[in-house]
């Protein structure tokens, strides 16, 4: 994704991003920016970009599954009057970190079935589940969290007819980044079809403008949340210090975890008579 500041994109258009969308999913800060454009909205400044992404993926309940997202990163850096080389750098350090933080936690969570307490790591997982998909953005997070557990512990177990080679990731991959694309040509069209409406027809179309908005920009940002939750699960099990046999349990834990987090496995109320099930 071009706009992606993590991958070289430029930082100034995901700030123009977060600024958009808080004007574009406002009927009267959208009126006062047609009239008067950005001066317009002096007096009703807006939220800090990064907050807005935080608050439309859920970041505080999904920080131990995704970390800090790029965006946000990129925006507590802005302030600091860095070179552009030096915050390149910074928001390299700051990912790395990202997912190394990501993959301990991990490991750490994987502990309880890589010690054979299958039963109650399932359990746990399905109230947590059930828990996030409460939230906003929540199933689509969850989805793509899920996913890539599934095809990043795929490709450590060299499962054939799953991932063999890396081909299911890569076409994820491909696929993520057309979604991308094509939210970002639909983001122009949206807001140029609500342009042509007038304030009556504005206000009552505005929540599902919002959301139309929301949506597209999931899109643009599901890159950043797979990609690097692909990475801390490709750190976990490749973690040398543990045997061999603990990388093979952790890949094994994660798919189960990815199905989990996908709805394959049936609600936690659901699940709960057969808690003493035993579990492959």
């Amino acid at each position: 994704m071009k706009e992606h500041p993590d991958k070289g994109g430029d930082k100034e258009k995901f700030h123009a991003i977060g600024d958009a969308y808080q004007v574009l999913s406002d009927v009267p800060k959208r009126k006062k920016y047609d009239e008067l454009g950005m001066a317009g909205l002096n007096d009703a400044p807006l939220a800090d970009p990064g907050v807005v992404f935080a608050m439309m993926f859920g970041e505080r309940k999904f920080g131990h599954l995704v970390g800090d997202l790029a965006v946000v990163t990129q925006q507590r850096l802005q302030d600091e009057g860095l070179t552009k080389e030096a915050t390149a750098e910074k928001l390299k350090a700051a990912q790395d970190a990202r997912e190394n933080r990501l993959a301990k936690l991990l490991a750490t969570r994987l502990d309880e079935w890589v010690s054979g307490d299958k039963e109650k790591f399932v359990r746990e997982a399905l109230v947590e589940v059930a828990e996030l998909h409460e939230l906003h953005m929540g199933p689509q997070m969850l989805a793509s969290i899920g996913i890539e557990y599934e095809l990043s512990a795929d490709r450590a177990l060299g499962v054939k007819g799953h991932d063999w080679f890396g081909h299911a990731a890569l076409s994820h991959q491909f696929a993520s980044a057309s979604k991308a694309l094509r939210a970002s040509q639909q983001m122009a069209k949206d807001a140029a079809e609500f342009d042509k409406l007038d304030d009556e027809q504005k206000a009552a179309q505005q929540a599902q403008f919002a959301a139309q908005m929301q949506n597209s920009l999931y899109n643009l940002m599901a890159i950043d949340i797979e990609s690097t939750v692909a990475s801390a699960v490709a750190k976990c099990c490749a973690d040398t210090s543990v045997s061999k046999d603990v990388r093979r349990e952790r890949a094994k834990g994660l798919l189960k975890l990815g199905k989990i987090f996908r709805g394959v496995l049936p609600p936690a109320a659901e699940a709960a008579p057969a808690a003493a099930a035993p579990v492959s």
